[in-house]
């Protein structure tokens, strides 16, 4: 600096720019006499954190004279700020877990004062497992905290078995130039477990459920073998191996008979008229081919009931009655029970052995009916199972198709078939077997 006027001066110095905080004159004054010139020195000091970032900054020195401050001057020129180089990485978690695949996550610190493009690269020792990426690379401004994630999956699929650990490591890599300023790679271990597709509790779920459906299914469909035994061994009921049912006329009774075979000589046909003559001629006590029972029961006035079919023969509607009937009367109370191949009953009113005893398919709180089989077809709402409800002599007549119960609604009232169980309806649904004279 030189002092061109005629008077002693004395300079201030002071700096302009992003670096004026870490500038320093020696000496911070300076005081010159006319014509005499003097020099100071401007000492940069830059610290090693990301708040100056490497490169070329413009730096101002600006001169002001004490006693002349209009004369003040401003000189300008350039710093170039080196690069450095520190990185700093986590993964949190370090323990992973999934069935086909989980994510890594990390925290990418630059501590540097240059942005760090990052690269993920995973491998482990048994070669199990595959790395992918969402991008080939991560750009980490400097002093920012980078997230990048990385997938991990099996090269094999497990349906089931125990958890299986796979240890691994996973590198962050700075580009080969950093590396020269101090930014090294860092390397990160964690452990990948890899559970079944189908966890344990659901395959004892569905266990649980097949057992419950062949239970249920069992339940609904395996015939009662020992239920003359166990209800009312006293009954004679007859057990048939034919599937189909035939009904003769009104005068006559149901009976069951094997499938027709192609006619063969006429000695034969006779023979086998002659046994079906017999059945029907037996058909009318206990021990033939019929049982005859009432199904009684008390309602909650104590009342004894019995189910009853209409007075029309050619079809009707069974119905509970609590009146005394004169003997012909007591006849439409009286019901005969036929075996069938499955262990179900054919309910036919003796009155009228050319009806059976049917519910309306499909619906529950449906009346009963009475239909017309005279083509010897019995069809598979027609058939009913007797399960025990209590004592011996105490059943509940349900259907083999919908799995409703005869269910007594009231005195005087059409019977229903309702859903077995309801609340309001089971002291209707339980019958009692008495054997007909």
């Amino acid at each position: 600096m030189r002092n061109n006027g005629d008077t002693v001066e004395e300079y201030q110095l002071s700096v302009l720019g992003p670096l004026s905080r870490f500038c320093q004159f020696t000496p911070d004054k300076l005081r010159l006499f006319p014509g005499d010139e003097g020099t100071v020195t401007l000492t940069v000091k830059v610290p090693r954190t990301p708040e100056v970032l490497a490169g070329p900054t413009p730096i101002g020195v600006r001169v002001v004279p004490r006693e002349h401050p209009e004369l003040s001057d401003v000189a300008e020129g350039t710093v170039t700020v080196t690069s450095f180089g520190d990185l700093r990485a986590e993964m949190n978690p370090v323990t992973v877990r999934g069935r086909l695949s989980a994510l890594l996550r990390f925290s990418v610190n630059n501590r540097g004062n240059a942005p760090l493009e990052i690269r993920l690269v995973g491998r482990d020792d048994e070669d199990r497992l595959l790395f992918d990426g969402r991008e080939p690379s991560t750009l980490v401004p400097a002093g920012v905290v980078g997230s990048p994630v990385l997938r991990v999956r099996p090269r094999r699929r497990r349906f089931t078995g125990k958890p299986q650990r796979y240890p691994f490591a996973v590198t962050v890599m700075p580009p080969e130039d950093a590396t020269l300023t101090g930014a090294k790679p860092t390397q990160l271990r964690g452990t990948y477990i890899q559970m079944g597709l189908f966890p344990k509790w659901l395959l004892v779920l569905l266990g649980l459920l097949l057992v419950a459906a062949l239970i249920a299914a069992g339940l609904l469909y395996l015939p009662f073998t020992n239920l003359q035994s166990r209800l009312f061994p006293s009954l004679a009921l007859p057990s048939f191996q034919a599937p189909n049912v035939q009904v003769p006329p009104l005068t006559g009774g149901l009976q069951t008979t094997q499938q027709q075979a192609p006619p063969t000589t006429q000695q034969q046909q006779q023979q086998q008229q002659q046994q079906q003559q017999q059945q029907r001629q037996g058909s009318g006590n206990s021990s033939g081919g019929t049982t005859n029972v009432t199904f009684t029961h008390s309602d909650v006035t104590q009342a004894e009931v019995a189910l009853s079919a209409a007075p029309d023969q050619r079809g009707g509607t069974p119905l509970v009655e609590s009146d005394q009937l004169n003997q012909q009367q007591q006849r439409l109370q009286t019901w005969s029970l036929i075996r069938l191949q499955d262990g179900s009953m054919a309910i036919v009113p003796a009155a009228g052995r050319n009806f059976a005893l049917g519910q309306p398919v499909p619906s529950n709180n449906s009346q009963l009916t009475l239909r017309n089989v005279g083509n010897g077809q019995l069809q598979k709402n027609e058939a009913w199972f007797l399960k025990p409800a209590g004592s011996n002599d105490v059943v509940t007549i349900v259907n083999s198709q919908t799995g409703s119960c005869l269910t007594d609604i009231g005195t005087g009232q059409v019977v229903q078939a309702r859903e077995c169980g309801e609340s309001e309806s089971v002291s209707g649904q339980e019958w009692t077997l008495t054997a007909a004279s």
